[in-house]
């Protein structure tokens, strides 16, 4: 296949369970051509590929030949170790439809790119599985000039994506009670107590103030001294739900104390960490 051999080639060094593929695997009945005869683009920029520690790929030349290391070998499931060697398009013919445009561009426009979080169904395990990921295209230049090859670096985001998915599931469910709740409500999110979400009742008692995105000492620098903080912050660093009957509060303008009855509730992610406070409640009658 390529026309200017390197006869005396070195062997490849290293590379984990692939890198050992390589080394044993007769490449004159391949399409590829014998390793020996293999330019240096290409053999050095496997070594790169085979030694790297996250998912890495090489596709190589219009045909884009997919050969890839020990970690891209473990995101492919059942159909590794048979994709190794072949026409990405051929063995990969789920994502294919995404990558391969990608590729081709690359290689034509020598221009690689980034990408964050894209969402692709990909067949492994015997099953079809949407799956989100982040990677990075480099072209590889060939001895011709041009560019040979493109060099994929990627992180699987999957399952990132679906415990963030989970969470909001966990935290949608708990506004949905909220909501229910007699009284105003908010939902504080972080050890800062930052503002996501306030209803009309709370509006109504605490005033039209700026809420979601600021922490509450920047919403109530009135406040100060007067316990709620705290309360906060100790609900938070503890986990544990309480209730406080008839606080006594004075908002900015006022010249008297309001009582205030609150129920404090953390708010625990998928994994049952705190990442919130709930707090409802309602004021009590002058």
């Amino acid at each position: 296949m390529f026309a200017n051999a390197v006869v005396n080639a070195m062997p490849l060094i290293g590379g984990g369970e692939m890198g050992q593929l390589v080394r044993d695997t007769d490449w004159s009945a391949t399409p590829l051509g014998a390793y020996a005869t293999w330019p240096q683009s290409l053999r050095s920029s496997l070594s790169l590929v085979l030694n790297t520690k996250g998912i890495a790929a090489l596709y190589w030349g219009p045909e884009q030949w997919l050969l890839y290391n020990d970690a891209y070998g473990i995101a492919l499931g059942d159909r590794h170790p048979h994709a190794f060697g072949k026409s990405m398009p051929e063995v990969l013919p789920d994502i294919a439809p995404v990558l391969s445009p990608q590729v081709a561009d690359v290689l034509a426009t020598g221009q690689g790119f980034a990408i964050e979080n894209l969402s692709m169904i990909m067949h492994r395990g015997g099953r079809s599985e949407d799956t989100t990921w982040t990677y990075g295209f480099s072209p590889v230049q060939g001895e011709s000039g041009g560019f040979a090859g493109v060099l994929l670096l990627a992180t699987e985001m999957t399952e990132q994506r679906k415990a963030e998915k989970a969470s909001q599931e966990v935290l949608q469910n708990q506004r949905n009670m909220l909501e229910q709740m007699p009284g105003f409500v908010a939902v504080l999110t972080g050890p800062e107590h930052v503002f996501e979400y306030v209803n009309d009742a709370y509006r109504e008692v605490a005033g039209q103030r700026d809420y979601i995105g600021r922490t509450v000492r920047e919403v109530f620098p009135d406040l100060a001294g007067q316990g709620i903080w705290e309360m906060l912050d100790r609900g938070y660093a503890t986990g544990e739900a309480y209730k406080v009957e008839a606080l006594p509060l004075r908002l900015a303008g006022e010249n008297y104390d309001r009582f205030f009855d609150f129920t404090y509730q953390p708010i625990r992610n998928a994994d049952g960490a705190i990442t919130g406070t709930s707090l409802a409640g309602m004021t009590q009658p002058p």
